[in-house]
């Protein structure tokens, strides 16, 4: 398979399959983007603007993104609009081209970002689209951010410092945390 050319796009890291393209982060260039494979370009990019953009989410229906920004100790939870870029015209000082076409109508992205602990990695949606359990390797602990109001509803303490990457099993009973620190104890927890 030949290589892929993300251009300026450095530090690809998290990757995800949603609608046919393939879903990726660019840590040094703090942004998200999608692959076409049918194209075999880069078909949609979205800067964060929050430091080492790292892990990715892309809901079934492509109207919600979620990534993890490590040394921001952030998440940003990224949702589609219907709004129509044109309706407010061109940014102020950019004067639009007569000789070319108008910029398509179509949806915009706004992002929120929620501040969580230090060191924001792994994480994962629970399974009933509610929740969203974000590891926090350089804290120990595991914040739970409710996706409705967009904030942080607990922050468990779960002594997992290096914690990289969280899941849920798939009936949502369980979220299983890996470290790459040196503890050899086993932690639970139980989601509710």
């Amino acid at each position: 398979m030949p290589s892929i050319d993300l251009g300026p796009l450095h530090g690809p890291h998290g990757l995800t399959f949603v609608g046919g393209k393939v879903w990726f982060t660019a840590e040094t260039a703090k942004a998200i983007g999608s692959y076409d494979p049918a194209t075999h370009a880069v078909d949609w990019i979205l800067g964060t603007g929050q430091n080492r953009t790292h892990m990715i989410y892309v809901a079934a229906d492509m109207q919600r993104i979620v990534t993890t920004n490590v040394s921001s100790g952030t998440v940003s939870i990224i949702e589609k609009t219907t709004g129509d870029r044109r309706s407010n015209g061109p940014p102020p000082g950019l004067m639009k081209d007569p000789k070319g076409p108008p910029p398509p109508p179509g949806p915009d992205w706004n992002q929120t970002v929620v501040r969580v602990g230090n060191g924001s990695e792994g994480f994962d949606v629970s399974p009933d689209g509610k929740e969203i359990w974000v590891a926090n390797s350089e804290d120990g602990t595991v914040s739970i951010i409710d996706i409705a109001h967009k904030w942080v509803t607990q922050t468990l303490d779960a002594d997992a410092r290096g914690a990289n990457r969280l899941k849920f099993t798939p009936d949502g009973k369980l979220v299983l945390v890996s470290t790459l620190g040196a503890r050899t104890g086993r932690h639970q927890h139980r989601h509710a």
